[in-house]
Parts: C-alpha cells; structure tokens; sequence
C-alpha cells in the first residue's frame, strides 16, 4: 500500500504542476457553464435544478477524460521514465491502479469546480440535493470509467495524438451508446436486438437514474468491469515491455 500511495502522490504533483492540466480544468468549467446556461436553460428554465447541466455533462467528460488521461504513460514512455518505475519495487498492476487513482483524483477535483451551479439553484429555489449529490457521483463513476479507458489508449504509443484520437473515440462511443437518440439510430442499422445488446457497453440509464437519486448496482458493476479490464490491458503493455 506505500508503494501505491506513493505512485499517487507522485503522479497527482505531476498533473497539479503542469499548467496545461489548469488550463484543461479552467477550460472544462467554463465550457460546461456556457452548456448549462446557453443550451441547457439553466436561468429560463424556472426551476431550481440541474437537469441542464447534467443533461450535457456525459459528453463533456468523455472529452475530458482523454485529454487528462492522453500524457499519463506516453510521456513516461517518451522521456525514459518508464524504465526508472518499472525498476520499483512495485508491481506493473500497482503502478497502473496508482497513476489511474491519481487521474480520477484529478477529476474529482474538475467536478468539484463545477459545484458553484449547485450553488446557484440553491439560492434560486429549493433544489433536490439528494438528487444533485446522486447525479455528481454517477458522473465521478461515468468520469472514473472513461479515465481508465483513456489511460490504457495512453500506453500504445509515445506520440500523444495517436493514443489521444482512439481514447477520444473510445469515450464518445460509450458516452453514445445507450443515448436513446443514438440507439434508435443504432436499431435501424444493425436491428433491434444487436442495439440492445450493444447498448449495455453504455451507462446513459445509469446516468439518468443516478439524476434521480438512484444509484444502481449495475452503475457500480458497469465502472467497476471497465476500470478493472482498461488497468488490467494497460499493465499487460507495460509488462511485456518490462520483459522486452
């Protein structure tokens, strides 16, 4: 357990001294304020919620997540660093749940700064916080997934595009799939039953119920498979390259 606390430290310092990760939180604030405000209603819709906010919130971290995640391996990689972790005594799955620990920390952080819309409907009205609470941290559970996925993509190459257009895409296309839009598109190109079938890769339903003040079992069963399966391919790659 020292060697992991001490992997999240270290990488956590990492990202809080990189000015390009302030301007990434700085930026995803803004952004998701003007969604809620502009295109979510936030002040038009006469009530003291968030639905405007959350309503977009899913797309919003699916872009987050690759660009906090896209220098996690590649620069280590880059710089030869990689060569001084694997040389720890640590195993490669600790040293990929720590840096993953350290980045999901870091979106906590990213969701915290956004609480001030929270704040807002509580001066405006008498909002459900049970329900606002819930709908937060299905997305710190949504975020936690997306991060896990982004951070395995980081690994394959030590040029950040190429790991950063595939976790992009990766994102997207779990943040799209399960969107009722998007699957009644999906039924009438692949038909109804693949759709469905296709459709539990997402967590949209989750999403929503968690909006509610539900938090489901499969939310939890759905975050945790895919950050054990994206840690579990991440440290596969680093090992082969310790044993290359």
């Amino acid at each position: 357990m020292d060697g992991l606390s001490a992997i999240i430290i270290r990488e956590f310092s990492a990202l809080i001294g990189r000015p390009r990760v302030h301007a990434l939180l700085a930026g995803f604030v803004v952004i998701s304020g003007m969604c809620a405000v502009y295109a979510g209603g936030f002040f038009r819709a006469g009530r003291a919620d968030l639905d405007g906010f959350f309503r977009f919130l899913p797309w919003l971290l699916a872009v987050l997540a690759p660009m906090l995640a896209n220098r996690s391996w590649s620069e280590e990689i880059r710089t030869g660093r990689i060569n001084f972790l694997l040389s720890l005594p640590i195993s490669v799955h600790v040293l990929a749940l720590g840096k993953f620990l350290a980045l999901w920390l870091m979106g906590l952080v990213a969701l915290i700064f956004t609480m001030g819309f929270w704040l807002a409907a509580a001066e405006l009205g008498d909002p459900d916080h049970g329900a606002i609470l819930s709908g937060y941290f299905g997305a710190f559970l949504a975020l936690g997934a997306l991060l896990a996925v982004a951070g395995a993509f980081a690994v394959f190459s030590v040029r950040p595009i190429l790991p950063f257009v595939g976790a992009l895409c990766a994102c997207l296309g779990l943040t799209a799939i399960g969107e009722p839009v998007f699957n009644a598109w999906l039924a009438g190109l692949v038909g109804e039953k693949p759709a469905e079938i296709l459709a539990l890769l997402g967590y949209w339903d989750y999403f929503d119920s968690a909006q509610l003040g539900v938090i489901e079992g499969r939310f939890l069963f759905w975050t945790l498979s895919t950050i054990v399966a994206a840690l579990s391919l991440a440290a596969l790659f680093v090992a082969r390259r310790r044993a290359g």
